[in-house]
């Protein structure tokens, strides 16, 4: 996926001084004399086009779904959204959102947010995604004197069902993702290529459980936005687990892959890695567990043995632990589990992760509390 920020060349038109924030944290965002450069108040008010989002839409409710969850983040920020019947352009003062295929204002990118701003104030931030769909690989022809880039696109997906999309043997690109990680830039986030995170390659930023996907703020892009605006005043809790992991970087993005099962050999089946694995011998489990929520947790995590991707508290209990999980980057790590000598060989399992599977923790958000593993024992 490609997303881009116009960030750097707006704020240069707008604003004669502007540096990167200075962090120990893994967001990003700008500066004008040390302080961030956000919304007044922290309230953003966005205009979007009922061409491109007309009322009861599915794209219009997945901006919906996006701009909820940047709203019940910890941070004291609000977005609200409505229709814009009007034309809409960049440099207006307003914030607008559309879908088009110029690539004046796309460059090739799948969206992109423009913003203007003065001082430590912005003052328009409007976000333009592509029309015809995410980027799934670009390849670059060079001929002499002529440089040709052509990217594959695939449509975008406003659903929830996991099998549409690229990483889990569709054809399709999730939009969601993508509107949360442009919402995060007229935020004023910047990229982040160091840890797990919407605002690197939102593509993978997702939860999924029971054949359903998930978008989600996620862990540092709440820390970062905190930072920006402060913490809200309610309860605001959420912790969450995903089997997607920070794999490298591509230029200002993170790239994500899966989280593995070290030692085991690893096949495909429906598009997704199934996991080899012999029974009665123990191998480690990669997990990311986040702390999307006001304050610190330490959430009582299951993981079970199930007989298919519905992982619940019914299923056979194979380990539990209790994470320490502060608010600030994604907490990558391993879990040791031995695979049960009972299992039929050849037989495909599913192990489970559950975090808070009592549900002990008033959260906002409790879709993203399971996320699975697919095993065949051996």
């Amino acid at each position: 996926m490609k997303t881009s920020s116009n960030l750097p060349r707006t704020f240069a038109i707008a604003t004669c001084v502007a540096a990167l924030a200075g962090s120990a944290d893994a967001h990003g965002y700008r500066t004008f004399f040390g302080s961030p450069i956000g919304w007044a108040g922290g309230n953003m008010t966005l205009r979007a086009s009922t061409v491109s989002f007309p009322s009861g839409s599915t794209q219009r409710n997945d901006l919906l779904d996006a701009i909820g969850k940047w709203n019940a983040c910890p941070a004291d920020l609000s977005i609200s959204l409505i229709s814009d019947s009007g034309s809409v352009g960049t440099g207006n003062f307003q914030n607008e959102t559309w879908f088009s295929t110029s690539e004046d204002l796309l460059d090739g990118a799948d969206g992109v947010c423009i913003s203007w701003s003065w001082g430590v104030n912005l003052s328009e931030a409007d976000v333009i995604f592509h029309a015809d769909g995410g980027t799934v690989a670009t390849t670059t022809i060079n001929l002499p004197g002529l440089v040709i880039t052509i990217r594959d696109r695939e449509p975008w997906d406003f659903g929830t069902d996991a099998t549409d999309l690229v990483s889990y043997g569709g054809n399709q690109q999730p939009f969601e993702p993508v509107a949360l990680h442009e919402l995060g830039h007229a935020l004023g986030l910047l990229h982040e290529d160091s840890f797990y995170n919407v605002m690197g390659d939102a593509y993978d930023h997702v939860n999924v459980h029971s054949g359903t996907y998930h978008a989600y703020v996620g862990e540092d892009a709440s820390h970062g936005v905190v930072q920006m605006y402060g913490t809200e005043s309610g309860s605001a809790q959420d912790v969450g687990v995903s089997h997607w992991k920070w794999a490298g970087r591509s230029g200002e993005y993170s790239v994500h892959g899966r989280c593995a099962v070290r030692g085991a050999w690893v096949s495909t089946v429906d598009g997704e890695p199934v996991y080899n694995v012999n029974r009665g011998q123990s191998y480690d489990f990669e997990v990311t567990f986040e702390n999307n929520g006001r304050s610190s947790q330490t959430p009582l995590v299951w993981f079970v043995l199930s007989t298919n991707d519905f992982v619940s508290t019914s299923d056979d209990l194979l380990e539990t632990r209790q994470p320490s999980m502060s608010r600030n980057t994604p907490y990558e790590t391993t879990q040791r589990l031995v695979i049960p000598s009972s299992l039929t060989s050849g037989g495909y399992y599913w192990v489970g992760v559950l975090v808070d599977p009592n549900g002990t923790l008033s959260e906002g958000d409790e879709s993203n509390n399971k996320t699975y593993f697919r095993i065949r024992a051996w």
